[in-house]
């Protein structure tokens, strides 16, 4: 393993180690802030939607919480001949299609939760591993440059699926979506598979089940670093996803759209080109400049973006609110990977470690929606749609948290 990390990468080698997080990040793009949130009304009443897109997406990401790192865990182990990683990407991602084709052809809630259950729960049997296949295989010169490449996938992905899908939801063509969704998994996931090339692990650790236990606990006494990126990444991501779960009911009801999909959509793809803008470009800078003044820089901008957004009616104003935004965004997002990967604490077991370090986007996932729903619900029995201010409000706290905290990360710059 040490052999491969000090080979220096190609450009064409970082983007193919890249390129499946595309794919991953298409699929939840389209699912989670238009796919869902449409569909879910047609099997809930309008007044309780808050609840249960709280609902669902808080025990999905409960199952995200326990998978990514058991199944990273696992991989950390596996002795494979082509490889420890790529076996659970392509099972994963089979199992993930199926998940997607009980999600369309559901008619009740219930059908609907357990199709997006097996959704979460197989796309993290792929994720985890696949998130160790930067820390395993590139160089410590070429991270940030590599973190470059996965938030780059990351904006191309939302630029293309807020392009595509929130037109094609709202035009009723809901078998299309899910088979783009469907389709770009497994090509890419096939591309992965072909492509990037592992060196297998010559002698896996041996599998005690205390031990395997006890792995998962990574002291922030012992590893202060990388406890300090998790917390800011939390309060970070809290800010995110609550935008995300509730900007398509936003756009519904304070600006007034009946066809929410489609202006959802098109508000989201000019986040996602203004975040392009900065993406790359930040990654780069990052591995001469350092990571945390990019982190002060990009939490600066979300978090005044989302403080004006709680006093705007206007969907001109989203527009150039989305636009301030994506620049913070995209900011963020190119230094979060190599941020993590820079304090990761000195072992073989990338993956689990990544699942634990992922844990930081996938428990705001569960609390995001949990406490903005209700509030969403709470406030607009008060006043016609003041619940928007008030999670807007919270938005506003999480990215100063986030920002602040991560001032007490020492190792890195």
């Amino acid at each position: 393993m040490a052999e491969a990390l000090a080979q220096k990468k190609s450009n064409l080698s970082l983007f193919l180690i890249s390129v499946f997080w595309f794919a991953i990040n298409f699929h939840w793009s389209a699912l989670l802030v238009i796919v869902i949130p449409s569909q879910l009304l047609n099997y809930v009443a309008d007044a309780n939607k808050g609840r249960y897109l709280g609902l669902l997406l808080g025990i999905g990401a409960v199952v995200v919480l326990i998978s990514q790192p058991l199944f990273g865990a696992i991989s950390d182990r596996a002795a494979f001949g082509v490889g420890r990683r790529r076996p659970f990407i392509f099972i994963g991602v089979l199992g993930n299609i199926i998940g997607l084709s009980i999600m369309y052809l559901a008619r009740s809630f219930s059908t609907f939760l357990i199709g997006f259950l097996l959704v979460q729960l197989m796309n993290n049997i792929a994720a985890a591993p696949y998130q160790a296949l930067l820390p395993d295989l590139v160089p410590y010169s070429q991270r940030g440059s590599a973190s470059g490449y996965m938030g780059l996938m990351l904006i191309l992905s939302q630029v293309a699926a807020f392009g595509t899908v929130g037109l094609l939801v709202s035009e009723g063509h809901l078998l299309l979506t899910y088979s783009i969704i469907a389709v770009l998994l497994f090509v890419l996931m096939v591309i992965t598979i072909m492509f990037v090339k592992e060196v297998p692990i010559e002698k896996p650790e041996k599998f005690v089940f205390n031990d395997f236990i006890k792995s998962f606990w990574v002291s922030p006494r012992r590893y202060p670093d990388f406890a300090w990126v998790f917390f800011t990444r939390v309060f970070i991501m809290l800010g995110i996803y609550t935008l995300q779960d509730f900007i398509a009911y936003f756009i519904k009801d304070v600006i007034g759209f009946e066809n929410f999909e489609q202006a959802t959509g098109t508000t989201l793809l000019i986040i996602s080109l203004f975040s392009a803008v900065s993406v790359f470009t930040a990654g780069y800078y990052s591995d001469r400049l350092g990571r945390k003044k990019i982190v002060y820089i990009a939490g600066a901008i979300m978090a005044t973006s989302a403080a004006i957004f709680v006093f705007t009616g206007s969907y001109l104003m989203v527009i150039v609110l989305g636009i301030l935004f994506g620049l913070g965004f995209g900011a963020y997002t190119s230094v979060d990977w190599a941020l993590a990967i820079d304090v990761l604490p000195p072992t073989n077991s990338y993956a689990k470690d990544m699942g634990i370090w992922n844990m930081a986007s996938v428990l705001p996932q569960i609390i995001a929606p949990v406490i903005a729903g209700p509030i969403l619900d709470y406030f607009n029995m008060f006043r016609s749609n003041f619940g928007y201010s008030a999670v807007f409000a919270t938005v506003i706290i999480y990215f100063i948290l986030g920002t602040v905290l991560v001032r007490f990360v020492r190792t890195a710059r």
